[in-house]
């Protein structure tokens, strides 16, 4: 294998790595539901299928919204610092997620009353968290998917 082959392998394989997180991450999101029920939800009473559709919900909604964010982080910043910029999104997501966990440990007793059902402050931090991942998502997609497009690897046919 030559050093051009080399060369474009490399950036190629990194980027497959990062879809395959883009994508573990959005399976993860709906997987986490049956949990979260019982974590977050457990005096829910009959509003817990709403409740978990939500994380769902702000998860997705982070594409609608900011699609056209990443179009304008491209332009003004260039691919390589929004797939950053993407990656750190990421870390506050997880970050966010994390304090959500301990939030609801920490003040158990803390949450809001929605038509009968006691739901923790912790899950409204969490469905913050998941419109974050939903942001990093959308943000490394609209990254990856021209660096991938366009390029040629040896051995595979050309994206049409």
């Amino acid at each position: 294998m030559n050093t051009a082959q080399q060369n474009k392998l490399g950036p190629f394989i990194v980027l497959i790595f990062i879809y395959f997180l883009v994508g573990f991450l959005t399976t993860v999101n709906g997987q986490c539901q049956a949990p979260l029920k019982i974590a977050f939800l457990m005096h829910a009473g009959e509003l817990k299928n709403t409740f978990i559709t939500l994380i769902s919900f702000s998860f997705f909604l982070a594409y609608l919204l900011n699609g056209t964010l990443g179009y304008k982080w491209i332009n003004k910043f260039g691919y390589k610092k929004t797939l950053i910029r993407g990656l750190l999104v990421m870390v506050c997501g997880l970050t966010v997620f994390f304090f959500s966990s301990w939030f609801t440990v920490r003040y158990e007793n803390l949450n809001v009353l929605i038509a009968g059902a006691h739901i923790p402050y912790g899950y409204f931090i969490f469905l913050f968290g998941s419109y974050l991942m939903g942001t990093s998502a959308t943000l490394l997609q609209v990254v990856i998917n021209p660096y991938v497009a366009a390029y040629e690897v040896k051995g595979t046919q050309p994206v049409q």
